[in-house]
């Protein structure tokens, strides 16, 4: 009877592994930590919605925007979104400094306000008139700054559990 319950743990364990989020949980709970090996920077959910957003951000401007925003608002707002991608990378290539890592996480967070803040004067003055659209990044855009906050406060609260210092 326990063999056959253990091999169904094991069996439940192997099914919700493939899962990206549910791997991080089985480490942090069996290993106490995320472990090198199965660590990167495309593993942190921000980091997928991030390429998402700069995705739909990049189509939005070829697609929706008249010409002459193409070289101007249209242009800064790529630069916006790919810049919180890449922060999130970079924050990452730093991680092994907390300081650091939550420095361009921050930076990332900016740089999606910014992104924010110029969809939102795109649809107000009329260059992007699909509603469909604009709501649908901007929902993006919401949901991405949720994650990132918690995402920071968690390597905050990481950071200070592990060391008598503080990042602030």
């Amino acid at each position: 009877m326990a063999i056959l319950f253990g091999l169904i743990f094991q069996l439940i364990l192997i099914v919700l592994f493939v899962n990206k989020n549910f791997k991080n949980i089985y480490y942090l709970l069996f290993f106490g930590r995320l472990t090198e090996k199965n660590m990167s920077y495309k593993n942190p959910e921000i980091w997928e919605i991030s390429r998402q957003l700069v995705v739909a951000i990049h189509r939005m401007t070829i697609q929706e925007l008249p010409q002459f925003e193409m070289y101007e608002t249209g242009s800064q707002i790529r630069r916006s979104s790919k810049s919180v991608e890449s922060n999130i990378v970079e924050g990452y290539g730093r991680r092994k400094s907390s300081l650091e890592y939550i420095h361009f996480l921050t930076i990332a967070h900016a740089s999606l306000d910014e992104t924010k803040d110029h969809l939102e004067t795109l649809y107000l003055t009329k260059s992007l008139k699909n509603k469909e659209i604009y709501t649908e990044i901007i929902e993006l855009c919401d949901k991405l700054g949720r994650k990132l906050y918690l995402y920071i406060k968690a390597v905050r609260n990481n950071y200070r559990s592990n060391s008598n210092l503080t990042p602030d």
